[in-house]
């Protein structure tokens, strides 16, 4: 009996371990998620503002609005790909044009937040691309996984015409960083 008495308080020790472990552990991604809900919600005030013409853009204010139904995909998209605003929403490189001007547009998000939905895209879809200065209409022309070394060359080669092109990490289901990544390229409707 005094033996079990002993490991008694070593048992309750451990569970509470466990339990705050937990914790931590699922804390992170709940302070991501409600940090994604923030950002998503304050983009879309402000979006209202800049759509309305009540205000021109300001930086870290959305450009675009992304909308690809079959998907379920609606969501603003940042100016600027840095980190920080990767973290809040999809954002465009600038590696292409503008939003509102050039010939190719990249969007950049992560796999696993913003652009988990991409998983649902198919050539053929209908893609909506919405700035305060208009919208146009995209066709999904071809989706395809390539290596993170190879990105750059295949976005040389679809320079010269009206495409929008969204990349993001692969697999869409990955512990850790993915090693490839995904790009459907869009082709303007007129």
């Amino acid at each position: 009996m005094p033996a079990s008495r002993n490991r008694m308080p070593r048992v309750r020790l451990a569970q509470a371990g466990l339990v705050v472990l937990a914790g931590v552990l699922l804390a992170r991604p709940a302070g991501h998620a409600a940090g994604r809900f923030t950002a998503e919600r304050s983009a879309a005030r402000a979006w209202s503002d800049v759509r309305s013409g009540a205000r021109p853009p300001a930086p870290g204010d959305p450009v675009a609005r992304l909308r690809i139904a079959s998907a379920g995909l609606d969501i603003n998209v940042l100016d600027d790909a840095t980190e920080e605003n990767l973290h809040r929403l999809p954002a465009l490189s600038r590696q292409g044009q503008s939003a509102t001007g050039g010939d190719l547009k990249i969007v950049l998000g992560h796999r696993d937040t913003h652009f988990n939905a991409l998983k649902h895209v198919t050539t053929g879809d209908m893609v909506l691309w919405d700035t305060h200065m208009g919208g146009a209409r995209y066709r999904v022309a071809s989706v395809s996984v390539t290596s993170p070394e190879d990105v750059e060359a295949r976005l040389e080669t679809l320079r010269g015409a009206d495409r929008l092109v969204l990349v993001t990490c692969f697999p869409f289901r990955y512990l850790g960083s993915a090693p490839d990544r995904w790009l459907a390229v869009c082709e303007r409707v007129r």
